[in-house]
């Protein structure tokens, strides 16, 4: 019985947020998606070879092709209270640290990549292009959308100073994908991870 009200009160939810708010993407959106997938396309096209000793590297190329606003929404502290904010939920529903993929001229969006890349197994950084991807299927293939999909809505941000000698962060999430990567030194830890697909 009670599991039978669960789905009841979840096929309700579903319902109302279809009939009163649709978030199908805008023209803008669909052009800001096909970028991303464009991009990560000839990233696994044509992979570049990348190692954890490249990291530090990476991340300062990156903040150096940023503007000043960018800057700000991406280099952000070190602490709980910031890296503790992360969400598998669709955009509309959690917000988000960092700067979208979206937002990201070619070369800044190519360096995130290979600092993601740097830190990921192959299998693993495939993995998270995908689900990327997924996110842009689910976006322009369900009329009027309940919910905000699309590959435009993915968000990076750093944590901390990138360093050889102290510990930073790097965060890559959105919808049903969350990356947390902590870097000490010489030892890369990534949890909390989160990934998923959206079921059909």
């Amino acid at each position: 019985m009670y599991r039978c009200l669960v789905l009841l009160v979840f096929i309700a939810f579903i319902y109302s947020n279809h009939v009163l708010a649709s978030f199908a993407p805008t023209a803008a959106e669909l052009q800001e998606q096909d970028y991303i997938l464009e991009q990560l396309n000839h990233i696994l096209d044509e992979p570049h070879i990348t190692s954890k000793e490249e990291s530090v590297k990476l991340a300062h190329q990156l903040f150096e092709s940023l503007n000043e606003e960018q800057k700000e929404e991406m280099i952000l502290p070190l602490n709980k209270a910031i890296a503790h904010k992360w969400s598998n939920l669709p955009i509309n529903q959690a917000s988000r640290n960092g700067v979208p993929l979206s937002e990201l001229n070619t070369q800044s969006f190519i360096l995130a990549m290979l600092l993601l890349q740097a830190n990921l197994s192959p299998l693993g950084f495939e993995h998270m292009t995908e689900i990327i991807k997924a996110d842009y299927f689910l976006s322009t293939t369900i009329k009027n959308p309940p919910f905000k999909w699309g590959a435009q809505e993915y968000y990076i941000s750093i944590h901390g100073n990138p360093s050889y000698t102290k510990p930073w962060m790097i965060q890559l999430t959105g919808h049903h994908l969350a990356e947390n990567i902590f870097i000490n030194r010489s030892k890369t830890t990534i949890t909390p991870e989160f990934t998923g697909t959206q079921p059909r």
